[in-house]
Formats: C-alpha cells, structure tokens, sequence
C-alpha cells in the first residue's frame, strides 16, 4: 500500500464508510498502550523479544520509546534503581510521559528522557542487587511491593496498575488488580477515587463502588472519567461517582444495544473524539464498538469486524464491519480523528489505521461541545495529531 493512502482529505470523507489500512511499523513489538504526542511523535510502550547475550536463548524485554515525525527514535532510560516490569497505559503531562509499570506496581515519569518513579512500592535496599542480578542474567527484576495503600510517593501501593490518565492536574490510575480507580496528586499523594478492592460491577460512590479489573481510562468531553472495566463501560466524575454506561457485569457476550442491553467480552481499551463518540476494543469478540449518546442513555454499534471472527492472513484493508480484527487491545486516536490499533499478537509488526470520521479532541467542533456541557476539557487528554511521516518510522528491536 502507498504512503498516499495514509493522506487523505479531511473534507471529502464519506461518513457512510469505515476504512481500515495497515501502517507496519518493524521492531514494534507487542504493545500495551500507544499515545500520539502534541508534535505527532508516537510513544509505545511494548514488550520485544531478543538474543540474550549471556544464554544466546530468546528473552523479552520491556521497553518504552518515542518515534518522532522525522523518523529518529528515542529509547527511554530508566533511572538508578528503576526496572522495567510490563509497561502498559500512557498518558502527557505537563510534557513528561507517564506510564503505568504493571508488574512493579508503580507509576512511573519520564522527564529528560530518564524514567524516574512517582507512586508505588519498591524495596529500595534490594534494588541495587535485584538490577545486577537482571542484567547479568537476563532476569526480571521482582523485588516490588503491592498492596492497596493510600499514602505519599513510594509509601503507596498498588496491585497490577494498567491505565494511567493525566487529567484536572492529577493523575488518573486503573490499579486493576484493587480493582479501584486511584488519583495521585502534584504532591505524590496517592487516594482511592472510587473502588475497595473487592471484585464486582457495582454502581455508587467511593468506596460502595465495585469494578472488575479495570484497565484503561479516557477523558470524555464533560469532564469525567471512562473506565473499560471488563464487561462493561464505566464513568467516574472526580467526585467518585460510579455509573455504567454500557454493557453488563455480570452477562458476557455479544449485543449492539443502548447502556445495559449491550454486550462486550473483556474490554482492553478506550478512547473518545471532541464530539463525545467513544470507541472502546472488545478484544473477546475482535471487534472495535462505537458508543454514542441516545437520548438518555448510550447506543452501542459495531464499527469495525466481525464478531467471534478473527482476520486471516489475506486480508490486508477494508471497510469497517466487512474488515476482521484479532484480539485489538490498544488504541490511540490522532488529531485527525484516526484511530490506531494495535493486536494481540500484533500481525507482522502492524498497527491498523482507522479512519471513521471521528473528530479530532483538538478541533474547535470539540471545544463547542464541551462549552455546550458547560464542563471545561481536562489537561493532558494526549489525543493529538499522527503525521503522515510516521509510516516511515522504524523502532528497532535492541
């Protein structure tokens, strides 16, 4: 496929036709959270496989990096005493990245291009030892502490962290394994939003809140928080208030259908464009669903694939629901409204590119509407603009 098929005009889109293209992107790994930068560099946190100089066997290793548009790549150090451990959400904030370092059970910032920690447990009198034992010996390093504590900086604990969103000056976490949704502050203190770390689908406020596993978060235009929580969609105000406001908890499946009619098996991710469309990855049923608001509730349709139908190895683009997806697991919407797409396992180091007419967050279309809601945007949604220059891009495998 040509470079011109990424390039395309914005004005003369049929909004009738969903096209699906593939923009491979070699070394990418198998990525667990995507962001499109302000300057359309695009951040991957992934895990690649290698040689292991010391058993000439194949290892994984964690990696976070930034493709510019000018195609040069930059890998991301991580600091004395840091070890990465499955790196998943990314989100900006105030131009540092921050991601959640799953199975360290921290929040981590990158600033300066060092990755340093803002939240969670590390044994610091083993560190030093568990990251020479690692690098001799190809080893992860495990000598993290998790739990489920409120407190400032290192002091507090997290279980399995997988989003992260930077939003109204604080950061936002899915600590999917407390099942809770945490905020840390400018300050490092870390407090439970909502959640109690107990498994379940409950609405309410705080604590009387129930999610299950919850993995990725979005901004939406009014403010509040989207959660993919499994088998449902959540939203949470920074009041703590907990509401579903599609699919069912306690039913897995397959139905297009407005709020709890819906049905959806494991959601990975979730993202919203600047007229309040939500697109979220149903990864069970390797399908990308639209969900949009109908009257007093929200309607669920199929954007893009087949339900319970993966895609074969033939079929290179497409249009929307004629188009298969295989396990979609990470997305990222573009300034163009464009949504990326990365599989589980990714298919020949492919992302695929989603042009559904979706509005870019950072088009005055989308700042009306959020003024409409009188609620004003939070900081740092990182939904920006993906420049063409990036097919060229390649992130190699070190």
């Amino acid at each position: 496929m040509s470079d011109d098929a990424f390039r395309f005009d914005l004005e003369v889109r049929d909004p009738a036709r969903v096209l699906v293209s593939p923009r491979r992107v070699p070394g990418l790994g198998d990525p667990a959270g995507l962001l499109v930068l302000r300057d359309g560099a695009l951040v991957i946190s992934t895990i690649c496989t290698r040689t292991s100089p010391i058993t000439q066997e194949e290892e994984y290793k964690y990696k976070i990096a930034k493709l510019s548009p000018d195609g040069s790549l930059e890998e991301f150090v991580p600091g004395r005493g840091i070890w990465l451990n499955d790196p998943t959400g990314v989100t900006e904030d105030a131009g540092d990245i921050v991601f959640a370092d799953t199975w360290s059970h921290s929040i981590r910032r990158i600033r300066g291009g060092v990755i340093s920690t803002v939240a969670g447990g590390v044994d610091m009198s083993m560190e030093s030892f568990a990251n020479e034992m690692a690098t001799s010996f190809g080893i992860a390093n495990t000598f993290h502490i998790q739990g489920f504590i409120d407190a400032q900086g290192t002091e507090a604990r997290f279980r399995k962290p997988e989003g992260v969103l930077a939003a109204h000056g604080v950061l936002i976490v899915a600590d999917s394994g407390n099942h809770a949704i945490r905020v840390v502050g400018r300050d490092g203190w870390v407090r439970t939003l909502a959640g109690n770390g107990q498994s379940g689908s409950v609405d309410g406020k705080g604590l009387a809140a129930r999610f299950d596993n919850p993995s990725s978060l979005a901004l939406d235009v009014d403010g509040s928080i989207l959660v993919s929580d499994q088998l449902t969609l959540r939203r949470v105000t920074m009041e703590g208030m907990v509401t579903t406001v599609a699919g069912n908890g306690d039913e897995e499946g397959f139905a297009d259908g407005v709020g709890t009619n819906a049905r959806f098996s494991h959601l990975c991710d979730v993202v919203v464009d600047g007229d309040g469309v939500i697109v979220v990855a149903d990864q069970g049923n390797h399908c990308l669903r639209k969900i949009v608001r109908d009257g007093a509730g929200y309607l669920v349709t199929t954007l893009v694939g087949v339900p319970g139908r993966e895609r074969n190895e033939f079929q290179v683009d497409g249009n929307g629901a004629a188009f298969r997806l295989s396990n979609p697991t990470t997305l990222a919407l573009d300034g163009h409204g464009r949504v990326l797409v990365s599989e589980h396992p990714p298919s020949d180091k492919t992302l695929w590119v989603v042009d559904a007419s979706l509005a870019p967050r950072s088009s005055k279309r989308s700042l009306a509407f959020a003024m409409s809601q009188q609620k004003r945007l939070g900081q740092g949604s990182g939904i920006y603009d993906l420049k063409a220059d990036l097919v060229k891009m390649i992130l190699d495998e070190t």
